[in-house]
């Protein structure tokens, strides 16, 4: 159980009104109601998560940014490196010539990854923050059209710059196919 003078100071830390001579069940019942009217948006601005909310003392109990990169940075990071098998060619004009490109994404938050990936069609596993950033790329290409004068004019179309075909993941007989032949690799080039 919170007591008056605890209840009055969590009141008075989440800016909450209460008269003076209000009880403990009043107080209370202000609080709650705030906290649920604030949880969504404000709490974010605040970078409180609303789950954060000590069930015992009703207090919210916000996590410091140390607290935040121990419990969700190691998750975010293993979603965001999960590898994607995929099949990739290139439709930019301007990159026929290359053989691949390295992508390089990333954030303060998430850290950077970077990954070569080749357009001649091979299988190659990308971690999925580098697939999305592959998805999201486009390029733009121009083509000769008439306009209502009947003069030729170039005239440019944003298109994706990379068709990429995602594969299911390889099964466990393939993944130990795999090690066979790259042990076996290894063991030739030494």
């Amino acid at each position: 159980m919170t007591t008056l003078a605890e209840l009055k100071e969590q009141a008075e830390s989440l800016g909450v009104k209460y008269h003076h001579m209000s009880g403990e069940a009043k107080i209370q019942e202000l609080i709650d109601a705030h906290i649920a009217e604030h949880s969504g948006l404000e709490l974010k601005q605040a970078n409180i998560n609303p789950a954060h909310i000590d069930k015992e003392t009703g207090k919210i109990v916000p996590k410091t940014s140390i607290q935040y990169r121990i419990d969700h940075l190691p998750d975010r990071k293993k979603l965001l490196n999960r590898l994607v098998r995929i099949r990739m060619t290139c439709m930019n004009p301007a990159k026929r010539e290359w053989e691949g490109e390295i992508f390089s994404v990333g954030s303060a938050k998430n850290g950077t990854f970077k990954k070569y990936v080749p357009f001649d069609g091979r299988e190659w596993h990308v971690p999925q923050i580098i697939y999305d950033a592959i998805k999201e790329r486009k390029c733009t290409i121009f083509h000769t059209v008439k306009d209502t004068r009947g003069q030729k004019i170039r005239k440019g179309r944003l298109i994706d710059e990379f068709a990429v075909e995602v594969l299911p993941p390889l099964t466990p007989k393939e993944l130990s196919d795999l090690r066979k032949t790259q042990a076996l690799a290894d063991g030739q080039t030494q």
